[in-house]
């Protein structure tokens, strides 16, 4: 058996409330898209897949492991886009930006503890991001481009990351339900 993993930085309930004040303005109910509940915003570092049971107690190694190795630091939640830039819209997340560099840092050594264990990492670029809703079609996807430009440069909020989580995650029709495996404090 396995279980589907991801390991992320949680956020504060004044930052997940701003968002979602946001993302249900910018919804309309003929829009066909999966809304992200607000208990589940966070920022990925690591989506893992699919790990066997055997590797979980692994996973929470490297996470521990990695987490000792970086101090807390604070990380800003500003602005919102529509993703990808130009065609059809695919998500609506919430930018992230880290001045320090500890973010990029945590997952660069996130990602060589689970490249050891053969788990396989992102192919794409670290962009630091909290998803707010998937979006299968939208009726107007111009006026929603428009309208989340209003928020390119809005401050939801500075989170302060003391921790890090492994998670796993079980999807059912009433949406996805994440579980921590681990909670590792930064810099212990």
């Amino acid at each position: 058996m396995s279980l589907r993993t991801f390991i992320a930085l949680d956020l504060d309930e004044p930052i997940r409330r701003k968002l979602m004040a946001v993302r249900d303005w910018l919804v309309s109910p003929a829009d066909r898209v999966r809304l992200v509940e607000s208990r589940n915003l966070h920022v990925t570092l690591n989506f893992l897949g699919d790990v066997p049971d055997g590797l979980a107690g692994d996973v929470c190694s490297i996470v521990q492991q990695a987490a000792d190795r970086i101090e807390p630091f604070s990380f800003e939640v500003r602005g919102i886009q529509v993703v990808p830039p130009a065609g059809a819209v695919r998500m609506l997340w919430a930018k992230v930006s880290d001045s320090s560099g500890q973010m990029a840092k945590l997952y660069e050594q996130l990602s060589l503890g689970l490249a050891g264990l053969g788990l396989r990492g992102e192919d794409r670029r670290f962009k630091p991001h909290v998803t707010i809703m998937r979006i299968k079609s939208l009726k107007a996807p111009a006026a929603m481009r428009h309208q989340a430009r209003e928020y390119a440069d809005e401050l939801f909020g500075l989170q302060h990351a003391d921790e890090v989580v492994a998670y796993t995650s079980q999807l059912g029709s009433a949406g996805a339900v994440y579980t921590p495996m681990m909670r590792a404090e930064l810099g212990r």
